[in-house]
C-alpha cells in the first residue's frame, strides 16, 4: 500500500484503533509500518523539519479523532476507541468522505471546552477548523501544509531578491558581497577602489590585527552569463600571499573555472553562485526583512514531569 494522503489517513488511523486496545503514538506507527506495507522508502520519506511524513499524518490523525470524540485520552500519551469511533468503523466509510465527516464533527462540537482534550496539539477554534479544510484539499497534513508553504515564500522571495540584485550597478554588488560576509561572522570588510584592485573587490579582515585576510571577487552576471576561465584566472592571480579567497557570482561557474579554482593550492578558494548567494542572504538577513513570524509549539513534557 502506498503511503496515505492526510485524507486516508485519518480513517486509517481510526482503524489502527479497530483491536479496541488503548495504543500510544509511537504504538500506532509502528503497527502501521507492518499493517500498511510501508516500504524502506517511504519510511525515508520526511517533512522538511525531518519528521517521518507517515508518523506525520498518524499523528495529526490521532488528534483529530480525540477532538471529534473517535478517540479519548485515558492517560498522558495513550488513546482508546470510543463508543462513536467504534461506530464510524462499522460504516466502513473511509476516504474524502469520512475527512468530511470528521470535519463537520469538530466544526460543530468545540473540543477546547471539552474536558480530556489533546492538548499535544491545541488551538483556537477557528484556526483548527482551518487546518482540517486545508488537509482535506491538499491532502497533507498541516505540518507538511505549513512548510510548503513557507517553502513558496522563500521561492518567490529568492526570485525578488536576485531580481533586485540585478537591478544594482556592480560596485553595490561589491558591497552587497562585503556585508554578507560580516553578518555571516567573517570579520570586518571594506570594499576596493571602483577602479578596481586587478581581481580583487572586496577584503575581509579576520583578526583585529590584520594578519588574517580574505579577499572576495564579485560578479553581477545574467543568469545565463556564466564565469569562466579569465575570470577565476585574474582572481587566483591577485591573491597573492592571501590564502584565502571568496568569489562570489549572481549566475554560476563553468567548469574549468571551477577546476581553476579547486587546483589552486596556494589558497583555499571558496566559490558561491547565484542560488547559494540568495540563500546565504536570506538565512542571514541580508538585504530582506521579517515580515511575520510564526510558532509551532507542543506541549513540554519535560515541565510537567518536574512540576508532579
Amino acid at each position: 500500500m502506498a503511503l496515505p494522503t492526510q485524507t486516508d489517513a485519518f480513517y486509517i488511523t481510526l482503524d489502527l484503533f479497530r483491536d479496541d486496545k488503548p495504543h500510544t503514538r509511537k504504538e500506532i506507527f509502528k503497527i502501521a509500518v507492518n499493517a500498511l506495507n510501508l516500504t524502506p522508502d517511504d519510511l525515508k520519506l520526511r517533512t522538511k523539519s525531518g519528521k517521518p511524513i507517515y508518523e506525520s499524518r498518524l499523528s495529526w490523525g490521532v488528534s483529530y479523532l480525540e477532538r471529534a470524540g473517535m478517540l479519548k485520552k485515558i492517560k498522558r500519551g495513550v488513546y482508546e476507541i470510543t463508543d462513536r469511533g467504534q461506530e464510524y468503523l462499522r460504516k466502513g466509510q473511509g476516504g474524502k468522505a469520512f475527512s468530511e465527516k470528521l470535519n463537520k464533527i469538530i466544526e460543530s462540537e468545540n473540543p477546547w471546552n471539552r474536558s480530556g482534550g489533546d492538548t499535544d496539539n491545541p488551538a483556537s477554534e477557528d484556526s483548527s477548523n482551518l487546518l482540517v479544510n486545508d488537509t482535506v484539499q491538499d491532502d497533507k497534513s498541516p505540518q507538511e501544509t505549513i512548510e510548503q508553504a513557507v517553502y513558496s515564500l522563500r521561492q518567490s522571495l529568492a526570485s525578488e531578491l536576485l531580481d533586485m540584485i540585478l537591478e544594482q550597478d556592480a560596485y553595490c554588488f561589491e558591497r552587497i558581497v562585503v556585508k554578507l560576509l560580516e553578518a555571516m561572522g567573517y570579520g570586518t570588510g571594506k570594499v576596493t577602489p571602483k577602479s578596481g584592485d586587478a581581481g580583487i573587490d572586496g577584503i575581509i579582515t579576520a583578526d583585529p590585527l590584520g594578519f588574517d585576510m580574505i579577499y572576495t571577487q564579485a560578479k553581477r552576471y545574467s543568469p545565463s552569463n556564466r564565469v569562466g576561465t579569465p575570470e577565476m584566472q585574474g582572481f587566483v592571480g591577485a591573491l597573492g600571499d592571501v590564502t584565502k579567497g571568496v568569489f562570489i557570482t549572481t549566475s554560476s561557474f563553468q567548469p574549468a573555472a571551477i577546476q581553476i579554482a579547486k587546483n589552486w593550492h596556494h589558497a583555499k578558494i571558496e566559490l558561491i553562485d547565484g542560488e547559494r548567494l540568495i540563500d546565504l542572504m536570506i538565512d542571514y538577513n541580508v538585504g530582506v526583512t521579517v515580515e511575520e513570524s510564526f510558532e509551532i509549539k507542543r506541549v513540554d513534557l519535560d515541565f510537567f514531569d518536574e512540576m508532579a
